[in-house]
């Protein structure tokens, strides 16, 4: 073996070692739990002031959580805040910044213009968003199973693809069609 074989050999294994305990300590860190917590859940009954609030939307459509500013509201009390927005929970965090998540069903504003279509159970299938979540099936197309498909339309399918709106829905189908 030459020297450089051998030392390319040596920072081979060196890089694997590091990789690998560093995994290892990832996976040891998680099995203990030390994942950063806020600071203070809120119970609905407390009166406690917050300086501010930051508003999250958790969509059930997509699993995306949106997030808007830090809305300043000075001596306003957690159970107010709550009021505001029955169904959501709150967590405080430092410095009393309330932090509001709402979860909600439907896809994120980003997602939400998107269509997917791809193939299951057999058939061209379309879906609201840009995943195929069961919840956001929009239309079975029977009309066109996997069997009348040409190849590539298949292969393509198979893999999903998203476009953007319902017209470009449409043209995609008819080409299919053809």
């Amino acid at each position: 073996m030459s020297p450089v074989a051998g030392r390319r050999l040596f920072v081979a294994a060196v890089c694997v070692a590091l990789g690998c305990s560093l995994l290892a300590g990832y996976r040891w860190s998680a099995r203990r739990g030390a994942r950063p917590e806020p600071e203070l859940a809120v119970q609905v009954t407390e009166q406690l002031a917050v300086t501010s609030v930051i508003m999250k939307a958790r969509y059930r459509g997509c699993g995306h959580t949106v997030s808007g500013p830090h809305r300043p509201v000075s001596g306003r009390q957690v159970s107010e805040i709550l009021n505001d927005h029955p169904g959501a929970t709150l967590t405080l965090l430092p410095g009393g910044i309330a932090e509001v998540m709402i979860e909600t069903d439907g896809l994120c504003p980003e997602d939400a213009p998107y269509r997917l279509l791809t193939v299951k159970d057999g058939y061209v299938v379309v879906y609201y968003g840009r995943s195929a979540h069961a919840a956001n099936l929009k239309e079975v197309r029977r009309d066109l199973p996997v069997g009348r498909l040409h190849t590539g339309d298949l292969r393509r399918l198979e893999r999903g693809e998203v476009v953007l709106g319902d017209t470009a829905v449409s043209r995609l189908l008819e080409g299919l069609l053809d």
